[in-house]
């Protein structure tokens, strides 16, 4: 077997998420140290100019060159810069400045976006995906502010095959094909549209995959609601301050809270009736999902209640990450779902927004790091990188080389353990690999602002309950 010559990938890294981990691990760490210096040196060449925060890392830099693996740690952004923005530019309906600011952040030309006419968060995205190449995605707004990371088209396609890669790389089972990926249809127990995570995965699964909508299952035909999510997350801000009262309604959010209104108590029989359909159509057929742990345990149960067990294919490919986010599941969760979609075993995986290939849980249950990331473990007393070998422990941060327009090095709110490449895991494979027990950063000192589709749905669910209890 022919071990991946990584020289043949410095110019376009991205394509890394085509090959074999299994390949891919026969390399050394010395070589992987060469190829992700020499590969982030032509990605900051390339794009690092024109995104702003970058930008100016390097005048300070006064142009000194990206030696040492260590240098690159300087350009870990804080994963709070993509909520950088001041609220007001939504509160006063300025998306022309959030535009403004948004451009520093991407190196598409936003010039042609009106985003002047626009009324409303949702119809500010709709615009910056009808007049330029960007696919906006943003979080759950938690904390009060959506974070908007301007991921484009490029950046998509590349998404889709890390998915694909996702369910082969790591030899499991027999590899699935590409053929047989596009006949196992996508269900998803949440909103058609939108702008989540989850949201433009169905989208890029559609138009690149399938190539037809009658293949994408969801329970709400509707849309995830980027105006009815930074609501939920001003009326938690709001219920912290004691400022609630203070919230206005719209003409934006009176639309939505009518339409909710008309469509509440369909909810039951919705359910029932996206169940039957799958029952009829799906059963013991392969299928596609991605889902957070409460999602797909809620799911399951739904199901199972139903009396539908071991109700699809064990060649399903699933996806579930996200982390419980607040949710008190059973210990044996994952066993019921394994019951009710009747696989062998439930695979969970390590990600978040601002990146773009999701990290495989293996059999002893650590998350091995795919070589288009550069990981760093940062000490939390000093900032500084720790170093390179051993067991680390302390805030993650990465740089994703398969972001081509956007920057894709954060220090993220997430603290981990992490082996290095002269660390064998469990399972046999060589690191770098985080171990399970991963916290947050923040939970640590008392908050929680991380990007995640995990906590979206209960937000949403909370804003449209508030707003059907306003009057006006």
């Amino acid at each position: 077997m022919t071990s991946v010559n990584l020289d043949d990938y410095v110019g376009s890294p991205e394509r890394l998420l085509s090959a074999s981990l299994k390949l891919i691990e026969e390399n050394s760490q010395d070589e992987f140290d060469r190829f992700h210096l020499a590969a982030f040196n032509r990605r900051l060449t390339a794009i690092g100019p024109a995104i702003a925060p970058i930008s100016a890392i390097m005048n300070n830099r006064a142009g000194q060159e990206i030696a040492e693996h260590s240098d690159i740690a300087a350009f870990l952004l804080e994963h709070e810069v993509y909520k950088s923005y001041p609220l007001s530019f939504i509160e006063k309906g300025q998306y022309d400045r959030l535009t403004t600011w948004l451009s520093r952040l991407t190196t598409h030309d936003l010039s042609s976006v009106d985003a002047k006419s626009c009324t409303s968060i949702d119809e500010w995205i709709d615009e910056v995906d009808a007049k330029t190449p960007i696919r906006l995605m943003h979080s759950s707004g938690t904390t009060g502010k959506l974070s908007f990371i301007p991921r484009s088209t490029l950046e998509q396609d590349t998404w889709l095959k890390a998915i694909f890669g996702y369910f082969n790389n790591f030899g499991y089972e027999e590899n699935v094909t590409i053929g047989e990926f596009q006949q196992a249809p996508f269900i998803y127990m949440g909103y058609r549209h939108g702008a989540t995570a989850h949201n433009r995965l169905i989208e890029s699964a559609e138009l690149q995959l399938y190539g037809n909508p009658s293949m994408i299952y969801t329970l709400y035909p509707g849309r995830m609601s980027a105006e009815v999510l930074a609501l939920g997350g001003r009326l938690q801000a709001a219920d912290a301050s004691g400022a609630r009262g203070e919230i206005q309604l719209t003409p934006s959010l009176r639309r939505l809270r009518d339409a909710y209104l008309e469509e509440k108590d369909q909810t039951s029989l919705r359910t029932e009736t996206f169940f039957d359909r799958i029952a009829t159509e799906l059963r013991g057929k392969p299928i596609t999902m991605v889902a957070t742990p409460g999602q797909i345990y809620d799911f399951a149960q739904a199901g199972l209640s139903k009396g539908m067990g071991r109700l699809f294919s064990p060649k399903s490919n699933i996806l579930v990450g996200g982390g419980l986010k607040g949710r008190d599941l059973p210990d044996d969760w994952d066993q019921i779902v394994e019951d009710f979609f009747g696989m062998k075993k439930l695979r969970q995986s390590y990600g978040m927004t601002e990146t773009i290939a999701p990290v495989p849980e293996c059999e002893a249950g650590n998350f091995h790091l795919h070589p288009i990331y550069i990981p760093f473990v940062i000490d939390n007393e000093t900032g500084g990188a720790l170093p390179r070998r051993g067991v680390q422990t302390g805030r993650f941060g990465l740089i994703d080389l398969s972001a081509q327009t956007h920057w894709g090095g954060f220090l993220t709110g997430d603290y981990v353990s992490m082996a290095h490449g002269d660390v064998t895991c469990d399972c046999g494979r060589n690191g770098p690999y985080l171990f399970p027990e991963i916290q947050r950063h923040t939970a640590k000192e008392g908050g929680d602002d991380k990007i995640t589709c995990s906590a979206t749905p209960q937000v949403h669910s909370d804003a449209l309950t508030y707003l059907a209890k306003m009057e006006g």
